[in-house]
C-alpha cells in the first residue's frame, strides 16, 4: 500500500442545537425562495490518501487446535472479479470424518454470508471459493472472516476472525479514508488525486453533523464507497468478461457501502434528456464536473440512504426516501427553483399523499425527470424551515421507526394535518391548492339519506362473478377481489351525479361499489 500523503488535523465543526443556527451563509435558490441547508464549516481536513490494488495479496491466518480438530494455517486470495479463494488443511484425532468446513464472512454493517469448503484430493487442502461468477459483489468490500469445522461427532473448531478487503489485483486504485468515510476510485486523468481526497473529506465532514442531528445518532460503522470511471468497468463485478453499459450503481445496507460511477452519460441518455431545459451539454461535463458531482452530491446522498436503513429502513413513498437523502447531501441543487418554474408550466402537481403519483422516471412539463428527488427535498427543507428545524426531522424519524407512517409521523411532529401542510408548501411554490376530494375521492360524495343501504347494513355479494372493489369515484380499479356469496358490511354511503356508492368491508378488503355491483 503506497501512502500518498497524510494530514493529521482536526475537523472543526460547530454542533448547534438547531440547523438554522448553523446556516451562516445559506445557498440561495433565487428570489423569495428558501435557502438550501448550508454545509457546516470545516476549518481543516483530516484524511489519508493511499494507492491500493494492482497486485495479488495473500492474507494468512494462524491455525487452531480445538476439540480434537486442527485447522492449519489458512490463506485468502482475492481474484476480483472472480471472487476469493480460501484454503486450509484440516486434521482430526483418530481420523474422525469431517462433517462440514465453512468460511463465514461478517460485513461492517453486521450482516454476513458463508461459503462451504470442499476437499481437493490432489493437494489435501480444503478450498472455498466465494463469488466465483462475480455475483455483483463490488471490489473493496470489507469484512472479517473465519473458518468453522464440524466433525462427525459434533465437535467444532473455529479460527480467529481476520479483517480483509475484496481487493482488485487487476488495477491500482486511489483510497482516501476520513473520520467519516472510506472511498476508492480510479481512472482519473484531469483531476489530481489529492484534490479528490480533499473534496471527499470536505463533502462528508461538512454534512455529517446535519445527518447526526437529523437522525439522532451516527452510523454504527464507517461507510465505504467505490467510484468507477464508467459503467463498463462497473459491470465487471457481475461476471468475468461482462460488459454492460446499462449497469447501474447501488447502495447496500448489508455491506454498508455505495457503488457509483462518474463517467460521461451515454448518447442514449442525452437523447432521452434532449427536451430538459436544464440539461447540461456534453462539452460542459468535464471530468472535474462529473467527479465533483459524484463526491459532493452522490456520495453524501447515498450515505443518507445508509442512515435511513439503520433507522427503520427506506420508509414511505419515493418522494420522501429520495428527497430525504437529497436534503442531507452537500449539493442537492436548486430544487425550489425548478419546482417554482415547473408550477408556471403545469400547476397541477399530483398530491404527495397519493404515494404512486410522484415518481422519478416520468418526464415533466420542463422536459426533465427525477421529480421525486426535488419534491421531497423541497418539502423537507420548507417543513423544517417553518416547523421547528432539524429537531422536527429527528422527531419524525423517531415517530416512523416506532410504527407510524411517514404522513402520521409528520403530523405528530408538527401538530398539523398533512393535507394542510402540503397546501401551504404548494402555495409557496405556486402549485394549485388541493381539495379533500383530490386526496380522498370519497370526499366528493354527497350525503345519500335515501340510499337503499346504510352504514352497518350487511349485504351478500351476488354470484356468479366476483366483485372488484374500487376506490371512490374518480379513483382507480384495485387489484383486490371479493368472491361471490361473501357477506360484506356497509361502512359509508354517498352519492354523486345520481349514482349511489357504498364503501364495504369484505374480509378485510375495503373499497367502493355501486348499487349495481353490490346487487
Amino acid at each position: 500500500m503506497k501512502k500518498m500523503s497524510y494530514l493529521s488535523a482536526i475537523v472543526s465543526v460547530i454542533l448547534l442545537a438547531s440547523l438554522g443556527i448553523a446556516l451562516a451563509s445559506p445557498a440561495q435558490q433565487g428570489g423569495s425562495l428558501l435557502p438550501t441547508p448550508t454545509p457546516y464549516p470545516v476549518e481543516e481536513l483530516e484524511y489519508e490518501l493511499t494507492i491500493v490494488g494492482g497486485k495479488e495479496e495473500v492474507i494468512v491466518g494462524e491455525g487452531v487446535s480445538q476439540n480434537g480438530i486442527t485447522i492449519g494455517e489458512h490463506t485468502a486470495v482475492s481474484q476480483y472479479p472472480r471472487g476469493i479463494i480460501f484454503r486450509t488443511t484440516i486434521e482430526t484425532e483418530n481420523d474422525v470424518a469431517i462433517e462440514s468446513a465453512t468460511v463465514f464472512l461478517r460485513y461492517d454493517a453486521n450482516s454476513g454470508t458463508r461459503v462451504s469448503a470442499e476437499l481437493d484430493p490432489t493437494t489435501g487442502e480444503w478450498v472455498a471459493h466465494i463469488w466465483e461468477s462475480g455475483n455483483g459483489r463490488p471490489p473493496w468490500t470489507h469484512f472479517r472472516y473465519f473458518w468453522r469445522v464440524v466433525d462427525a461427532n459434533g465437535n467444532t473448531a473455529e479460527t480467529e476472525p481476520i479483517a480483509m478487503y475484496y481487493s482488485d489485483p487487476t488495477r491500482e486504485w486511489y483510497r482516501v479514508e476520513t473520520p467519516h468515510v472510506v472511498l476508492y476510485w480510479f481512472g482519473t486523468t484531469e483531476v489530481e488525486p489529492e484534490t479528490v481526497a480533499q473534496w471527499v473529506a470536505e463533502a462528508v465532514a461538512s454534512t455529517e453533523p446535519r445527518r447526526i442531528a437529523g437522525f439522532g445518532q451516527p452510523l454504527s460503522y464507517k461507510p465505504h464507497g467505490v467510484l468507477f470511471p464508467d459503467d463498463v468497468s462497473l459491470a465487471e463485478m457481475y461476471g468475468s468478461g461482462t460488459t454492460n453499459d446499462n449497469a447501474a450503481g447501488f447502495t447496500s445496507s448489508d455491506l454498508g457501502m455505495t457503488v457509483q460511477e462518474f463517467g460521461m452519460p451515454s448518447d442514449a441518455w442525452f437523447e432521452r434528456q434532449a427536451e430538459c431545459i436544464y440539461l447540461r451539454p456534453r462539452e460542459e461535463r468535464t471530468e472535474e464536473v462529473r467527479l465533483r458531482g459524484a463526491v459532493f452530491s452522490t456520495i453524501p446522498h447515498e450515505i443518507a440512504h445508509l442512515y435511513q436503513y439503520e433507522n427503520g429502513g427506506a420508509i414511505g413513498p419515493q418522494w420522501w426516501s429520495e428527497g430525504q437523502a437529497d436534503y442531507f447531501t452537500h449539493s442537492a441543487g436548486r430544487y425550489d427553483f425548478r419546482l417554482s418554474e415547473l408550477a408556471k408550466l403545469d400547476p397541477n402537481l399530483p398530491p404527495l399523499s397519493i404515494e404512486t403519483s410522484i415518481g422519478a422516471q416520468a418526464f415533466q412539463a420542463d422536459g426533465c425527470y427525477a421529480l421525486a428527488y426535488d419534491v421531497g427535498a423541497s418539502f423537507i427543507n420548507w417543513l423544517l424551515t417553518n416547523y421547528g428545524g432539524i429537531d422536527t426531522h429527528r422527531q419524525i424519524v423517531e415517530n416512523y421507526t416506532s410504527g407510524m407512517t411517514v404522513y402520521e409521523a409528520i403530523e405528530a411532529a408538527t401538530g398539523k394535518s398533512f393535507f394542510d401542510l402540503e397546501n401551504e408548501w404548494r402555495a409557496y411554490l405556486g402549485f394549485n391548492q388541493l381539495t379533500l376530494a383530490d386526496v380522498d375521492p370519497a370526499a366528493a360524495l354527497e350525503e345519500a339519506p335515501n340510499a337503499k343501504y346504510q352504514p352497518n347494513d350487511t349485504v351478500v355479494l351476488p354470484g356468479p362473478r366476483p366483485v372488484i372493489l374500487k376506490d371512490a369515484p374518480g379513483g382507480v380499479i384495485g387489484n383486490a377481489q371479493c368472491f361471490a356469496g361473501t357477506s360484506v358490511t356497509i361502512l359509508r354511503v354517498g352519492t354523486l351525479e345520481g349514482i349511489d356508492w357504498y364503501e364495504v368491508d369484505c374480509l378485510g378488503l375495503v373499497g367502493w361499489l355501486t348499487l349495481d355491483e353490490l346487487e
